[in-house]
């Protein structure tokens, strides 16, 4: 992080109107899950008990650019990430109908079963008013 922005968690405000602003996407565990039924749409209904951890990826949105950098934490592999046009990121803005140039720095391990392939989306839609 540079100075000059704000930091807020996964449900937290945005920050001042038109600035770079850093929001953290906590790793969560999921510690019960029970199908529960069928949607209409195939999906399955779930029941979830899941846990935040203080582990987080960071994304430092910027509401002057577009595009999707980023960078992995020491000891952290990123190439497992989707593509730029297929991250829930990326499809978290379109959904929002935002814009911004988004600078993820990974440091949830893929693979780990922390969510860190998935980030919750609410982070990217707080990350512009």
């Amino acid at each position: 992080m540079t100075g000059g922005e704000d930091v807020v968690g996964a449900a937290g405000p945005a920050g001042p109107a038109g600035g770079r602003r850093t929001l953290l996407a906590p790793a969560k565990l999921t510690v019960s899950l029970r199908v529960t039924g069928v949607r209409p749409d195939g999906y399955h209904e779930l029941d979830a008990v899941m846990v935040a951890l203080s582990l987080a990826d960071e994304l430092v949105f910027d509401p002057e650019g577009s595009g999707l950098f980023v960078e992995a934490a020491v000891g952290v592999r990123a190439e497992g990430l989707p593509a730029p046009g297929r991250n829930l990121v990326a499809a978290a803005l379109a959904a929002c109908g935002r814009r911004a140039a988004v600078h993820l720095t990974k440091r949830i391990p893929l693979g780990g079963g922390l969510g860190a392939g998935r980030p919750t989306p609410p982070p990217s839609c707080a990350g512009r008013e």
